[in-house]
């Protein structure tokens, strides 16, 4: 009985070790297949040509390995406007790269580490490292061009140099986010989002005119930030993957500029086109008509005209 136990596990064992091996070959395969395809660019392939050149099934597993691919200083990342490059490194300079560090590097290196996306400001290097200035500043040299770390003005603090580890994406709090390149605020770019959004907005405005029912008309006319974003995401119209949170600081731009109106529903806020779906045509179309609970409305009373936004909102509409 325990000779069949040993046997079944050692079975198992060996299908799980051919399972592992099959997954890292193929890891390794599809990783050769992007290497591959980055070649062809010497100046860099865009992120939209490498998705383009793998198959569906792939996409779901490129960022790992694209992750992977910089870890080993096989390929960099670049980025031109709103595009993404991958550039082949070659293996000369893969291979001064990843030359010994000294002691210094070493330290420096692992404080820019431990600092993660937030990156780690100079001047806190030097404190925690107690290097003299210039030659931190000669050690910080050697680690960019030798494409290790990166430094970025921060955008809380311009005047302060933040050092990340090369290959990471910093914190928005430090480069702007997606509307900044190259530490400079895109304004095509933030016009653009814009104008996308005041469509979204506009196409469910159109939509909700068609519905019979003021009250009707008024909900569905409505968006949430989540369903801004889900159409921008789906659309497929951007080269860059903004948060829910960038698209949030456009609505309520567009909101400042009068563009567009903001009202809560369930404690959540939602979105709708500044303009009047269409003007009043008197009494004909008051919401009241239409209400179920329109017989229990008195003024003074829970449910009342005074507070009904609806009736507030066909008497603005008027």
């Amino acid at each position: 009985m325990y000779a069949n136990a040993n046997i079944k596990s050692e079975i198992k064992s060996e299908r799980t070790d051919k399972l592992l091996q099959s997954e890292s070959s193929e890891r390794f395969t599809f990783k050769e297949k992007i290497l591959e395809v980055i070649k062809r660019y010497p100046n860099g392939c865009p992120d939209s040509v490498l998705r383009s050149e793998i198959s569906a099934k792939e996409v779901k597993d490129m960022a790992n390995s694209i992750n992977e691919l910089l870890a080993e200083h096989r390929i960099d990342l670049l980025k031109s406007g709103n595009e993404i490059y991958y550039k082949f490194v070659s293996e000369s300079a893969v291979v001064d790269s990843m030359m010994p560090l000294d002691p210094l590097e070493k330290l420096l290196y692992q404080l820019i580490v431990d600092a993660k996306n937030m990156g780690i400001w100079i001047g806190d290097l030097k404190t925690k490292s107690n290097i003299p200035h210039r030659r931190l500043m000669k050690v910080i040299r050697s680690m960019e061009n030798r494409k290790m770390i990166k430094t970025y003005h921060s955008m809380a603090h311009s005047r302060k140099k933040v050092c990340v580890l090369y290959g990471l994406q910093p914190h928005p709090s430090i480069v702007g986010g997606s509307f900044f390149t190259d530490e400079m605020f895109d304004t095509e770019f933030l016009a653009s989002i814009s104008e996308y959004c005041l469509k979204f907005l506009k196409s469910k405005a159109d939509s909700a005119s068609h519905f019979p029912t003021f009250i009707n008309r008024m909900n569905k006319r409505n968006a949430t930030v989540e369903e801004v974003w889900q159409f921008l995401c789906n659309s497929k119209i951007l080269n860059v993957n903004l948060s829910q949170i960038e698209v949030e600081r456009v609505l309520e731009n567009l909101v400042h500029d009068s563009q567009i109106e903001k009202k809560f529903e369930n404690a959540r806020p939602v979105y709708f086109l500044a303009k009047p779906l269409e003007r009043n045509q008197g009494i004909l179309h008051s919401p009241c008509l239409s209400c179920e609970i329109a017989l229990d409305c008195v003024k003074g009373g829970t449910i009342s005209p005074n507070t009904c936004q609806y009736f507030s909102d066909w008497l603005l509409d008027e």
